[in-house]
C-alpha cells in the first residue's frame, strides 16, 4: 500500500512548524553553535537551554569515546535520579561499558 507522494504537494508546511522541528533537531543532537546560528539568522526565540546541552554532550561524548563509567558520574552530578527513574538507559551505559571491557582485552 504506496502511498503517493503528488498527495502532500498541496500541503501548506508553516515556517513556525519548520522552524520549531530544526530547532528541537539540533538542540536534542546538542548542536549549540548551529542552533545559536539558526536562530540569529530566522529570527526564532531560542527554547533551548544552551547550558544543558553542553552537558549532555560532554556526557554523550565521554560514552562514545568509552569513558562510560565518567558519563554515567556525570549523568549522576547533573541529574541525580535520571539512572534511577530510567533503568533501561542505565543498562544500556553499563552493557556499554561491559563491551568496553571485553573488546579492551582482545
Amino acid at each position: 500500500m504506496d502511498i503517493d507522494p503528488r498527495q502532500y504537494e498541496d500541503i501548506a508546511v508553516n515556517d513556525n512548524d519548520v522552524h520549531s522541528i530544526v530547532m528541537s533537531y539540533l538542540a536534542h543532537s546538542c548542536f549549540t553553535d548551529t542552533l545559536e546560528s539558526f536562530t540569529t539568522s530566522t529570527g526564532v526565540k531560542q527554547t533551548a537551554n544552551l547550558e544543558d546541552m553542553e552537558k549532555r554532550k560532554r556526557i554523550y561524548h565521554l560514552a562514545l569515546e568509552g569513558s562510560v563509567l565518567k558519563a554515567i558520574e556525570l549523568t549522576e552530578q547533573f541529574a541525580p535520579d535520571l539512572l534511577e527513574k530510567n533503568k533501561d538507559l542505565h543498562f544500556d551505559l553499563l552493557s556499554l561499558h561491559f563491551v568496553g571491557l571485553v573488546c579492551s582485552r582482545k
